[in-house]
C-alpha cells in the first residue's frame, strides 16, 4: 500500500484490453458498457504517453460497477472477467507487479496507512445505513456476510465500521472493502481481533495480530 512512482502503461497493451473488454461488453448485451470501454478507446488512442488520470479512469472502469455487471451476466463462472481484471492490473500498474526492492513495513502498518487515505476519501460511509439500501452491493461478496460481521464488530465494541472504497454509477454503489475503526480498551481490542480472524478467512485477506494499529481493513471485491 505504500506510494509508487507513476509509470504509464504500454498504450498497445491498454487498447488490446480495452478492446477485449468491449467486444465482451457486447456479446453479454451491455450496450452502455461497449459505448463506455469504445470511449476509452479514443481517448487512450489521443494520449501518449497515458497520464496517471486516464490510467485511473480505465481501472475504475473495468473495477467498478461495469465489472459488477459483467459478473452478474457470466454467472457462476466469471473467471473470463478475472482473466480480463488481472491483465488490466499489470498493464495498468507494472509497478505493483515488480518484485519490491525496497524495505517495506509490516501489513499493520501498511493498513493503517491505507485506512488514513480511506477515512480522507468522500467515498465511505456508515455501514448499517449503507446496507439498507437495496441498490448497494459487492462484486463477489455476499452482502448477508457483509452485514453479519459488521453487526459482529458493533457488538465487540468497535468504533466506527464503515463500507468503503465506493463506487457509483446513476443507479447502484459498489462497495470494495469494509473497515472497522479500532477501541483502544483492551478487552473489546481482543473482541474484535477474534472477529477479524474469522473475517479475514471469510474475505480471504491476510491474517493481522494486535499490535496496536488504529484500524481492520478487509477487501471485498
Amino acid at each position: 500500500m505504500s506510494a509508487r512512482k507513476y509509470r504509464p502503461p504500454d498504450t498497445a497493451a491498454l487498447l488490446g484490453l480495452l478492446t477485449q473488454a468491449a467486444e465482451l461488453c457486447q456479446r453479454l448485451d451491455l450496450l452502455t458498457d461497449v459505448g463506455a470501454f469504445e470511449g476509452l478507446i479514443a481517448s487512450v488512442q489521443k494520449e501518449s504517453p497515458i497520464p496517471e488520470a486516464s490510467r485511473d479512469e480505465v481501472s475504475r472502469a473495468i473495477n467498478g460497477i461495469a465489472g459488477l455487471r459483467i459478473i452478474n451476466k457470466l454467472g457462476d463462472d466469471y473467471s473470463e472477467y478475472s482473466r480480463l481484471q488481472m491483465a488490466f492490473s499489470r498493464v495498468l500498474f507494472p509497478e505493483a507487479h515488480e518484485v519490491a526492492k525496497e524495505p517495506r513495513g509490516s501489513l499493520e502498518e501498511r493498513i493503517d496507512k491505507h485506512c488514513e487515505e480511506v477515512m480522507a476519501s468522500p467515498a465511505k460511509a456508515e455501514a448499517r445505513e449503507w446496507l439498507k439500501q437495496r441498490a448497494h452491493g459487492f462484486f463477489k461478496t455476499d452482502r448477508r456476510d457483509v452485514a453479519r460481521f459488521v453487526e459482529e464488530f458493533h457488538g465487540a465494541g468497535a468504533t466506527q465500521v464503515l463500507i468503503a472504497d465506493i463506487e457509483q454509477d446513476e443507479t447502484a454503489q459498489l462497495g470494495q472493502s469494509l473497515l472497522v475503526i479500532l477501541p483502544k480498551e483492551a478487552r473489546a481490542r481482543a473482541k474484535l481481533f477474534e472477529i477479524g480472524s474469522r473475517a479475514d478467512e471469510a474475505f480471504q485477506c491476510d491474517g493481522v495480530s494486535d499490535k496496536g494499529q488504529k484500524y481492520l481493513y478487509y477487501s471485498l471485491d
